[in-house]
């Protein structure tokens, strides 16, 4: 296992789980890449964007965001990469174009019933994916 691909986008928990990927990267010598991706499902009501200016804007903040936790944290990355599109999706496609070896991902902690009604992108990486997955909750221990 040498490959690491991080899913992160701007929530608290990114530096959690960007800094358990910098830690998994140092102890087996691997490269890493991290991947944000901005939803379609923008909401444009009231906004006075068009939908393209929104994701541009979206992934010009997440590029922020993830360049100053890198730098803040002293974390090496190899790669970026900024989709557009349904999130699980995206980071699958990336992680097999990419060859990794592992995706890790944050997951917030919710109850039962909010999983049922809404799910997560991390769930359906878990149950789509071919590649092993290390979710990082945003549950304290």
């Amino acid at each position: 296992m040498k490959k690491i691909l991080v899913a992160i986008d701007n929530s608290p928990i990114a530096e959690k789980v960007i800094t358990n990927a910098e830690n998994l990267r140092k102890s087996i010598d691997g490269e890493c890449a991290i991947i944000s991706v901005t939803d379609l499902a923008i909401d444009l009501s009231d906004s006075g964007f068009t939908a393209h200016e929104l994701i541009h804007i979206d992934k010009n903040e997440r590029e922020k965001f993830i360049k100053n936790l890198l730098e803040i944290n002293n974390i090496v990355c190899d790669q970026l990469f900024f989709e557009t599109g349904k999130h699980s999706q995206n980071i699958l496609d990336i992680a097999r174009k990419w060859e990794a070896d592992i995706i890790i991902i944050g997951m917030n902690v919710r109850t039962r019933f909010e999983n049922v009604l809404m799910g997560s992108v991390a769930q359906n990486i878990i149950r789509h994916s071919d590649i092993p997955v290390l979710i990082i909750t945003s549950k304290n221990k």
